[in-house]
């Protein structure tokens, strides 16, 4: 199935995998010793252990993005219940991210997720994601940045 002309304008490239884990700290040093990766070249948030709802690591694997996802928080870790641990989402960078939106409306795709309201916006990007029920069961996000 190929995308519809109307999503396809906005999708720029693949930006991340995300996949969660119960053991950040655990599954990043496997990772490492696999595939070589260095603390340098991990983006940690929070970046110091502090006290949180949900950790994340980003790093590439052979040009490949990922995002490891560990729900700390018993809010969280219920909310995460339902997925499964390993592969969670695609996160596809685009253009227009509230015409991306407005595009997936118009073919029946709720967001859904952490944004089910719509979008979240932080200083540096806006993000959504879509309703697993209505994408044949991908989670897919969308991340325009600023």
């Amino acid at each position: 199935m190929q995308l519809d002309e109307t999503i396809a304008q906005y999708i720029v490239g693949l930006r991340h995998v995300g996949v969660v884990c119960d053991d950040l700290d655990a599954t990043l040093k496997r990772l490492q010793q696999l595939f070589s990766i260095t603390d340098s070249d991990i983006v940690r948030i929070p970046a110091n252990n502090e006290p949180c709802d949900t950790r994340f690591a980003f790093f590439e694997i052979a040009g490949l993005r990922y995002e490891l996802i560990q729900p700390v928080s018993a809010e969280y870790i219920e909310k995460m219940a339902g997925t499964n641990r390993g592969a969670n989402h695609v996160c596809y960078t685009v253009r227009d991210l509230p015409g991306a939106i407005e595009a997936m409306k118009k073919l029946g795709v709720r967001t859904g997720h952490v944004t089910a309201d719509g979008m979240v916006e932080t200083a540096s990007f806006r993000m959504a994601y879509f309703h697993p029920q209505d994408t044949a069961g991908l989670l897919i996000e969308f991340v325009e940045d600023l």
